[in-house]
């Protein structure tokens, strides 16, 4: 899950259905390039808030099997971990994806993952990140990549702050992660 802050006016299901259709295909031709054939896209929900109390919803729904031909690591909640970098400074709370589909042919002594494989998924999340930080499709007018940050010294913030995403890194020391959230040693 990610969060886009999106510009423009009067923004519409139509817009949103939009975006959603290209993002499936976007997908497809950067980061699902690295999940294996036992991963299936089949959902994208877009929730819009233009305002407070106020949203609009679309979901795409498919089915798309990536097709990278190596064997899945034998434990399914392994993933890669991509830290994305903001220019925010402040204790934890980073952002963080878990990406599912790590395979055998990218790892070696059960975690450590290849350089070649690191790097590959950097180039494919950044481009993703740009492909987004590009997007316009009227009345969409921009599109930026990045987080929103609740809270501050123990207090929430209101409104809540959005920060984009400046790049991408491969995280947690080149190691696999695990879906629970912790880095396998």
């Amino acid at each position: 899950m990610f969060y886009v802050n999106i510009v423009g006016s009067s923004i519409t299901v139509n817009a949103l259905s939009t975006f959603a259709t290209a993002l499936w295909s976007e997908i497809g031709s950067t980061v699902g390039g690295y999940w294996s054939n036992q991963v299936t896209l089949t959902t994208i929900d877009i929730t819009y808030i233009p305002s407070v109390g106020n949203e609009l919803r679309y979901t795409l729904s498919g089915g798309t099997t990536y097709a990278l031909a190596e064997t899945d690591v034998d434990n399914v909640a392994s993933c890669y971990v991509i830290d994305f970098v903001i220019s925010d400074y402040y204790r934890g709370g980073h952002p963080r994806l878990y990406m599912v589909g790590p395979t055998t042919n990218a790892v070696s002594n059960g975690s450590n993952v290849s350089g070649a494989r690191q790097a590959a998924l950097v180039t494919a999340w950044n481009n993703l990140r740009n492909w987004v930080n590009a997007y316009t499709a009227a009345p969409i007018t921009s599109m930026s990549m990045g987080t929103v940050r609740y809270a501050s010294h123990n207090a929430w913030l209101s409104p809540p702050r959005f920060t984009a995403y400046t790049s991408v890194k491969f995280g947690k020391k080149g190691k696999l992660g695990s879906q629970r959230r912790r880095i396998l040693t």
